[in-house]
C-alpha cells in the first residue's frame, strides 16, 4: 500500500490538472442498510476514514447505483439512499487527497472515467473527514438521508 499511495502522490504533485489546487465539493451517492447507515449517525461530529479508492462526482449528478452494487452491498428494497456531500478547503501547500478524472483522456486519448458525464473525482485511500451533520431530503417521494463532510488535510 505504502508504494501504492507514494505514487498516486506523485503523480497528482507533478499533474497539477489533475490535483485537488481550488476548493470544491464533491458528491457520492449509495444505498445502505439501516444498520450500516447508523455507522455515520454514531460518528457525528467525528472524523471517519475512506480506507479505500472513493468514487465521487464533482456534479450533483441523478446517479444511481447499479444493480452489481445492489447485490455485492446486499441491499434491497429497504435499504437507505445516501447523499455524501464533501466539502474540500485547499489551502497552499495542501496536498492533494485525490485525483481529479473528470474530462481527461489517457495517452490514447481515450477518457480515463468510463461514463465521461459523471464528472468523477477519486479520493486516495486513508482520506479522513469530518461528519459536520446529517438532515433529510424527499426527493421524488423518496426519503435521501444527506451526510455533510469536510476532507481533512
Amino acid at each position: 500500500m505504502g508504494p501504492f499511495l507514494f505514487e498516486l502522490n506523485k503523480y497528482v504533485k507533478n499533474r497539477e490538472e489533475c490535483a485537488f489546487s481550488k476548493s470544491m465539493t464533491l458528491y457520492r451517492k449509495f444505498k445502505c442498510s439501516e444498520t450500516e447507515f447508523y455507522l455515520y449517525k454514531l460518528n457525528l461530529n467525528h472524523i471517519i476514514c475512506f480506507p479505500a479508492l472513493t468514487s465521487t462526482s464533482s456534479v450533483d449528478i441523478n446517479f444511481e447505483p447499479t444493480s452489481l452494487a445492489a447485490c455485492v452491498n446486499k441491499t434491497g428494497n429497504d435499504c437507505v439512499k445516501v447523499k455524501l456531500i464533501l466539502k474540500y478547503n485547499h489551502e497552499n501547500g495542501n496536498i492533494s487527497p485525490g485525483i481529479i478524472i473528470e474530462n481527461k483522456k489517457a495517452e490514447d486519448k481515450e477518457p480515463i472515467s468510463p461514463n465521461s458525464g459523471e464528472n468523477e473525482v477519486i479520493l486516495f485511500p486513508f482520506t479522513f473527514a469530518k461528519i459536520l451533520s446529517i438532515n433529510s431530503e424527499v426527493k421524488y417521494g423518496e426519503e435521501i438521508k444527506l451526510v455533510n463532510l469536510e476532507l481533512i488535510n
